[in-house]
């Protein structure tokens, strides 16, 4: 079949070089460039071509044949090629419009729209604030903006009524009124996909919808006015208020009841399941992480959990990897492609110089730590001063 399955798109990628994060990414860019159609073709304006699973351009890399381009063992070998073996994806231009992040929350999964973590544990990107601030965007703020992907799996925190669902200006948004007496209203606004209607009575943890907006790739309208990006605008709901940037909802601040649900390890029921203990920033090559905690599990969650750190980890992860033969050409066969081979050599001894030198460079910064942790134990332990008196004598003694 041309088109491919997720999974069968994984393992090419992997094959080619891609793991942890970069894996994740490149099959989403993938799904976003060609549906995973291995045999999709783009035409251009300039007469060029989009070729194969990751619609590589015959213009730009014209050293990329037809034969590779539309078979996606080598497509993919040449994509790890063109993303500097898997650290920068701006050749894409479904990567740089973000249109690729609709895809990446699947692709770290390996099937179906399903989250890595609840939605509620992604980081923070901007707070509660009561007060108007010019120098801070979007405020007053009576809510809190989480920095989860495109197609994040929501649901509320607690038991209640959909009491309005709609698509607005700002993307989808949906107000719940709990079940429990006096408690406020939960909304949440920038949906992609509303799965609910006024009127349903659902239950906490039940899924209702997938985070996103237009801004982000998405097909629903979200005005840059508002959300230039994936995330979860979340808040309790008492009323609206006139404010400087406008009427805005208001109500206390929703981050009691979101470390409630932490506390409690709610996780979403229904439309589509979210494990608890995986993470989408997973840098593992199989993109999922087991129930079993480890410290270098959790350290390496909080590390890529930061702005930054996962760039850092990944750029570190493969330039300590050795990617073997780098084939240029439709063939392994060498002396059918005596160019190819040619430039396969020279790239592969290329490529595999500078992880060569990396970790040549790590061995002898430990050489010189565990040198100097001897040379301070000997010294501790008064064997260097003996050493030095005994030498003393025999010099007085000559």
């Amino acid at each position: 079949m041309a088109t491919l399955s997720q999974a069968q798109a994984r393992q090419y990628a992997q094959q080619a070089g891609f793991s942890g994060s970069g894996l994740n990414t490149i099959v989403a860019i993938a799904q976003a460039e060609s549906g995973l159609n291995t045999l999709a073709q783009g035409h251009n304006t300039d007469g060029s071509l989009d070729r194969g699973i990751l619609q590589i351009n015959s213009r730009w890399h014209s050293e990329v044949s037809d034969g590779c381009a539309y078979d996606p063992l080598c497509a993919f070998q040449q994509g790890f090629r063109i993303s500097n073996r898997g650290t920068s994806f701006t050749p894409w231009s479904t990567y740089t419009s973000g249109a690729y992040l609709r895809y990446l929350t699947s692709a770290s999964t390996s099937g179906g729209k399903v989250g890595g973590k609840p939605w509620y544990q992604f980081p923070i990107t901007h707070g509660y604030y009561t007060q108007y601030d010019p120098n801070i965007p979007d405020t007053p703020h009576y809510a809190v903006d989480l920095g989860a992907p495109m197609d994040t799996p929501f649901f509320f925190l607690e038991t209640g009524t959909i009491v309005k669902s709609d698509y607005a200006d700002w993307g989808g948004e949906v107000f719940l009124k709990p079940d429990a007496p006096g408690r406020p209203q939960e909304y949440v606004y920038h949906l992609e996909e509303i799965d609910t209607s006024v009127g349903k009575h659902v239950s906490a943890g039940q899924v209702i919808g997938l985070s996103g907006g237009q801004t982000s790739g998405g097909q629903h309208p979200t005005n840059p006015k508002w959300s230039t990006g994936a995330h979860i605008h979340f808040g309790e709901f008492t009323g609206y208020v006139s404010s400087p940037i406008g009427t805005v909802p208001e109500g206390p601040d929703p981050s009691p009841l979101i470390g409630e649900a932490k506390a409690g390890g709610l996780v979403g029921i229904g439309g589509a399941i979210v494990d608890n203990t995986a993470s989408t920033t997973d840098t593992s090559a199989s993109g999922t992480e087991g129930a079993d905690i480890n410290v270098v599990a959790v350290a390496r969650v909080l590390l890529t959990d930061f702005p930054g750190f996962s760039g850092i980890a990944l750029a570190l992860d493969e330039l300590e990897s050795f990617p073997g033969l780098v084939w240029f050409g439709d063939s392994g066969d060498i002396l059918n492609a005596p160019g190819a081979a040619v430039r396969s050599v020279a790239s592969t001894v290329v490529d595999n110089i500078m992880p060569l030198f990396f970790r040549g460079i790590v061995a002898l910064i430990g050489l010189i730590l565990v040198g100097g942790l001897l040379w301070n134990a000997a010294n501790s332990s008064g064997l260097v001063g003996a050493i030095g008196q005994s030498e003393m004598m025999a010099a007085a003694v000559a």
